[in-house]
């Protein structure tokens, strides 16, 4: 279908459409025959954001932050869905200093870049993250770290199923600098995900049970999710055993041992580190369970970001126009103040987000938001209300202000037209297959994504005039 779009004078003189600029991505194309057609950015195949597109750590100063003396904040990294429920450790042969310094080298991964197949971190660094001046300990560590066998289950071009692997494939320490390289199996897996949880890094420093961090990883995950959507931990003791990898032939006295750490450590988590609420209960010879509280930002507690009578006047205003939501299902001004504040940016770059992704959802049931498919996202919102479901959507939703990145930045904001007609044909988006690990899609849970507008094909042939045919 061909289609053209007014580059008159008189037509470009215009008043630009009240939502250019202002919604990010928005396109309106109008036909030959008049008819008017309004597009969103949909992300599909090759443009769904995955672990690549995202940085994966929310600190401030994430070198400074990941020390053992920091009692100020928490950085926090990255972890994917399919590495938390998937990854096994030859734990037997590991203490819980060697699990700290893995998941801190992790971490620094995911600092860099860990698509990058090397990475460095300083000894100092280390030192400071345990609280350790031994040297000679620390790189025994990582050293046993590369003879240690893990494995996760994948999906990838080349790896299929449960694949092991090392570790670490390589530690090289010069001086003050360690070079290490994680799998390329498990960063594949990184790059691919969908879903995620935040994990505190220095919480796990402080566990004095090796088999804690993997608990940990799991609560994490669960406190991010929405109360409704949210399961914790509920496990007979043989169950629990196997979750923490050891052997069937325990005794039951070593388990109970191994279950008691484990409690201490995880009802220890204090400071900025401890983000949700953690319920241990052991029953005699029964079933252990382990509930969490929610991850999200108390937004009721925090103070709400200033505002003029104006500024407030003109975010009501914003919610009109094809894109509006209904008023039951937009938060409110005083709940936009407080994320605002958290976030430390715009209060109508905050409800902007909000509403696009709300409208999204309900024009796309089948497609991801916030974590969920988009009739789950209405539906939580139409029963909870939108002031509570905005703390769950603010604590996952991935923002550039915390560490996370995107692959297009207010996408549709329109290109200047050119004063030549030009006949632009539209295309459907074309959706890639990837090879890469689908983790998430047969459970509905995936990372947010944004939307946009179709891709159009240049025009290929072009007709020589003078200016003066040009009809200014």
């Amino acid at each position: 279908m061909e289609l053209q779009q007014p580059t008159q004078l008189e037509d470009m003189g215009k008043p630009k459409h009240k939502l250019h600029g202002k919604r990010g991505p928005f396109l309106e194309v109008v036909a030959k025959s008049g008819v008017s057609t309004n597009y969103i950015w949909q992300r599909s195949g090759g443009k769904i954001i995955r672990g690549a597109d995202r940085k994966g750590i929310k600190a401030k100063n994430f070198s400074v932050e990941a020390v053992r003396a920091n009692e100020q904040t928490s950085p926090k990294f990255e972890v994917p869905r399919v590495v938390i429920e998937t990854i096994q450790f030859d734990i037997k042969t590991l203490n819980a200093q060697d699990v700290a310094i893995y998941w801190r080298l992790f971490a620094e991964a995911r600092f860099q870049g860990i698509a990058d197949e090397n990475h460095t971190i300083t000894m100092t660094a280390l030192k400071g993250y345990l609280d350790s001046p031994q040297r000679a300990r620390i790189i025994a560590s990582m050293q046993k770290l590369t003879t240690v066998s893990m494995s996760i289950r994948v999906n990838q071009a080349d790896a299929h199923g449960r694949v092991s692997m090392p570790m670490l494939e390589a530690v090289e320490v010069s001086k003050d600098t360690v070079t290490f390289r994680l799998p390329t199996v498990l960063r594949n897996a990184v790059l691919a995900s969908r879903d995620y949880a935040w994990i505190d890094l220095n919480a796990i420093q402080r566990f004095e049970s090796k088999f804690t961090a993997a608990i940990y990883l799991k609560l994490c995950y669960e406190a991010g999710k929405h109360h409704s959507r949210r399961s914790g931990v509920a496990e007979s003791r043989d169950a629990f055993r196997a979750r923490l990898q050891m052997p069937e032939c325990t005794k039951a006295n070593v388990l109970e041992g191994v279950i008691s750490r484990v409690k201490a450590d995880l009802l220890a988590i204090d400071g900025p580190r401890r983000r949700f609420d953690v319920k241990f209960v052991v029953e005699h010879q029964g079933d252990i369970r382990i509930e969490v509280g929610t991850a999200a930002r108390k937004l009721a507690e925090v103070k709400p970001k200033t505002m003029t009578l104006k500024a407030v006047f003109e975010i009501v205003e914003a919610n009109k126009g094809v894109l509006a939501i209904p008023r039951n299902r937009d938060a409110s001004i005083v709940r936009f103040r407080q994320a605002a504040t958290l976030l430390d940016a715009p209060v109508r770059y905050v409800a902007d987000k909000w509403r696009l992704d709300v409208y999204g959802a309900a024009a796309y049931p089948d497609q991801a938001f916030a974590g969920i498919f988009g009739r789950d996202f209405i539906r939580l919102i139409d029963e909870f209300g939108a002031d509570d479901i905005l703390e769950y959507w603010f604590n996952k939703r991935d923002f550039r202000e915390l560490g996370g990145v995107r692959k297009v930045e207010d996408v549709g904001v329109a290109k200047p037209r050119k004063t030549a007609t030009a006949v632009v044909e539209v295309l459907e988006p074309e959706v890639f297959e990837t090879a890469a690990e689908d983790d998430i899609l047969a459970t509905g849970h995936f990372d947010d994504h944004d939307y946009g507008m179709p891709e159009f094909s240049e025009p290929t042939d072009f007709v020589d005039c003078d200016d003066a045919d040009i009809p200014f």
